[in-house]
C-alpha cells in the first residue's frame, strides 16, 4: 500500500465513533474521510465519496442488509466491514450474502482484528492476477 486507505466510520453511538476515529487515525495506513450515525447518511457518503472502506455498526437507524446491498452495488471498490455487538455466525453469513466483505464482533480485541481485516482484504486485491 503506497497511500493511506480512505476510511468512513458509521455508528450511532458517538463514543464508538470517537474511539474507532481516534485509533485508526494513529496508524498512517488509514485516513479517516467521513463519519455517519445512520444508515441513510453513510449510504449518501459512500455514493459521493467512494472510501476504500466503510466500517460500520449493523445496529443502528436506517441500517439494514439493504444498504450493505445498495452501497456495495454503487461503489463496488468499497469493502464493508460490519461491526456487531452480537457474536452470531448466522448475522455474520446474512451480512455476507448482504455483501459485506467481512464481519467483526465489537469486543476488547476489536481494533486489532479490524486493522488485520482490512489490511488482509487489500492485500488479497493486490495478490489477485489482473
Amino acid at each position: 500500500m503506497d497511500k493511506a486507505l480512505t476510511v468512513m466510520i458509521a455508528d450511532d453511538a458517538e463514543d464508538m465513533r470517537l474511539l474507532l476515529r481516534m485509533r485508526l487515525m494513529s496508524d498512517p495506513r488509514f485516513e479517516v474521510i467521513g463519519e455517519a450515525s445512520t444508515g441513510d447518511e453513510l449510504s449518501l457518503m459512500v455514493d459521493s465519496e467512494r472510501p476504500d472502506v466503510a466500517l460500520l455498526d449493523l445496529s443502528m437507524p436506517s441500517m439494514d442488509l439493504d444498504h450493505i446491498s445498495e452501497m456495495k452495488s454503487n461503489s463496488p471498490e468499497t469493502r464493508v466491514i460490519v461491526l456487531s455487538g452480537y457474536e452470531s455466525a448466522l448475522k455474520a453469513d446474512l451480512v455476507r450474502e448482504a455483501g459485506a466483505d467481512a464481519y467483526v464482533e465489537k469486543g476488547t480485541d476489536m481494533m486489532a482484528r479490524i486493522s488485520t481485516v482490512i489490511s488482509g482484504l487489500f492485500e488479497e486485491a493486490e495478490a489477485a492476477p489482473s
